[in-house]
Order: C-alpha cells, then sequence, then structure tokens
C-alpha cells in the first residue's frame, strides 16, 4: 500500500487566498498565458453543505471521505486512511495531467479558498504535496474582503436582510483570518511561496504579473506579459466597465481597493480592528492608531 506522503499532485502550483481577494481575475490573468493554466477543483477541505447558495460546497478531499464510507477498499482496516489518502492525490494526478494533455500547457495551478474552519487542514494538505509545489498566496485588505464579500452575497441569496449582512459579515471576516493565521504558522514549510497583494496587483498589474510568472517559471517576455495583463483587465471581467464604475449585481463589482473607508461604520471597524488588527498590520495594511490592535 502507498503512503500519501510527498505523491506527485500533478500540480506545479497554487494560488491561496481568502474568497474576494482576486483570485479569479489573478485565474484569468494565469489562463492567458501559453505555457499557464489555472482551474478550481476545491481539492482540500473537510466541508460539506449542500444548501450553500445555489450549489453544493464540496471539496474533493471531502468527496473522497464520503466515498470512504461505501466503497470497500483492497486492504486492511488499519490501512484504510492511507489507501483513501493516496487515492484522493491520485485523483489530484488526474485532473492536473489531463488538463496538461488537453491544454498542451506545461504549468497547471489551482486556485484554493479555503471555506471557514478548513484553511489549517487545507495547508497541511498541501504541504503533504511535496516541496516542488509553489504558493503564490494572494492577500488583500479584510475591510475590502468584507464590502465585496458581503455585497455579492446578499445579491447571489437575494436576501439584505439585516440577520445576513452580519452573518455573511461574520463569515468573510473568519474566513479572512484563518485563511492568513493558517499561512503564517506554516510558511515555513513551503520551499517556494510568493505574496502577492491585491493592492499592488491594482497599481502596477504588469510588474506584479512579471513577478508572478517568473515565480512558475513561464515565460516572462514583455508582448507575453501585457497580452495576459489585457486579457485579465477589469474592462474585459466586467464587460466594458471602468475600474471604480461599480454594479452591485456583478461578481466584478467594482475593482478597486479602499471602499472599506466609505461603506463600513465606526463599529464595524472597531470590531474587524479588534479581531485582525495585528494581521493587517503585519501584511501592511493602513490601520488608524487608535483602534490598531
Amino acid at each position: 500500500m502507498g503512503s500519501s506522503d510527498h505523491l506527485q499532485s500533478g500540480l506545479s502550483y497554487v494560488v491561496l487566498a481568502c474568497p474576494k481577494s482576486g483570485t479569479t481575475w489573478m485565474q484569468k490573468m494565469l489562463s492567458e498565458h501559453p505555457q499557464v493554466h489555472c482551474s478550481e477543483t476545491r481539492l482540500f477541505g473537510r466541508y460539506f453543505d449542500p444548501s450553500f447558495g445555489p450549489s453544493t460546497h464540496l471539496p474533493l478531499e471531502e468527496y473522497v471521505q464520503i466515498l470512504s464510507r461505501y466503497y470497500h477498499p483492497p486492504c486492511d482496516g488499519d490501512q484504510r486512511e492511507a489507501y483513501f489518502a493516496s487515492l484522493l492525490h491520485k485523483m489530484i494526478e488526474t485532473i492536473a495531467n489531463h488538463a496538461k494533455e488537453e491544454s498542451g500547457k506545461p504549468i497547471y495551478g489551482e486556485k484554493l479558498t479555503p471555506y471557514v474552519g478548513t484553511a489549517q487542514g487545507v495547508i497541511e494538505q498541501l504541504v503533504g504535496l511535496g516541496p516542488e509545489l509553489r504558493v503564490i498566496h494572494l492577500v488583500r485588505d479584510c475591510r475590502d474582503v468584507i464590502v465585496s464579500g458581503v455585497a455579492h452575497w446578499t445579491k447571489v441569496i437575494d436576501n439584505e436582510s439585516e440577520q445576513e449582512f452580519e452573518k455573511s459579515f461574520a463569515y468573510f471576516l473568519d474566513t479572512w483570518i484563518e485563511t492568513q493565521q493558517a499561512m503564517r504558522s506554516t510558511k515555513d514549510r513551503f520551499a517556494h511561496v510568493l505574496r502577492v497583494r491585491y493592492e499592488d496587483m491594482l497599481a502596477d498589474p504588469i510588474a506584479q504579473a512579471q513577478r508572478v510568472f517568473a515565480f512558475l517559471g513561464a515565460d516572462v517576455a514583455d508582448d507575453v506579459i501585457e497580452r495576459c495583463v489585457e486579457q485579465a483587465s477589469f474592462a474585459k471581467l466586467s464587460g466594458g466597465r471602468a475600474s471604480g464604475e461599480e454594479d452591485s449585481t456583478s461578481f466584478f463589482r467594482s475593482g478597486t481597493a479602499g471602499q472599506w473607508k466609505e461603506k463600513l461604520s465606526q463599529s464595524q471597524l472597531e470590531m474587524i480592528h479588534s479581531k485582525a488588527g495585528a494581521l493587517l498590520a503585519e501584511l501592511g495594511y493602513e490601520m488608524p492608531t487608535e483602534t490598531s490592535s
């Protein structure tokens, strides 16, 4: 029976982030490169919610766990855990290699936004994929994550009640904190980590794209980089709107940074700063001195 330790997964990289941190933008930019593809299979996380909005939230890891309750493996009982861990890794390898064969692109990765309560386990699973995995840690100011996330989610479920606002506010705040804390606690266990800030991508997308593609070992010729950035621009993704031209019904709402200064109340900011202030400051974000933690 094979072990799951450091199996070749077929993955070259992952983009790890909290939801609403620019992962779809990053995914589009990466996939525009002639050597790179970025997908989203929801690889890891012990999470299952069949009624979470319009679709079931079920990571591949949890699917294999469900399968293990019914599937009888060709091994003794004490080897079951290793068997299904190996099966999960082989499924990831198959997904990745199939994408490489079909696309002709040698560099395959996935964006990964852990569900609340799963971030630490997700990162432990990523560590287990082996030392060659490259991790792009995409970070956005959690105050803007909350503004964007709440606006998007309450529209998706068509419920803008105060109760739903408070629920989604807490969800995005907790998920952001968990993701950053888990990444911080395990960053020394990854051989290759590149932190990219959403705000830096907005300010200089060409320079950030060059950093990202160089990190992945892909071609960084000027014309290639410029095309990737252009094809993944906010105008392209939003259907023609300029950055800052807000559409609250769109997944790509405004494409700006700093809206939290206008959208969040003082009491909401105090709550965020009391829970996430230290992480915000550590990641280089502006913190009012009177409310920073």
